[in-house]
């Protein structure tokens, strides 16, 4: 429940609970790059958050 909360304040939640979560592919050429790099910083935070959450 934590950790959904710290998601969802952070703007990262549906990455976790999105199906199609992945990287966006119905947008224009010019603009793609860019928004590539800004899912890929999103996809980094979601995945750090998660990973030094849990103990192994």
């Amino acid at each position: 429940m934590c950790m959904e909360a710290y998601l969802q304040g952070q703007d990262l939640w549906e990455l976790v609970t999105d199906v199609d979560a992945g990287i966006p592919t119905d947008i224009p050429e010019h603009a793609e790059s860019r928004r590539k790099r800004k899912w890929k910083i999103k996809f980094g935070k979601t995945l750090f958050a998660l990973r030094t959450s849990i103990s192994k």
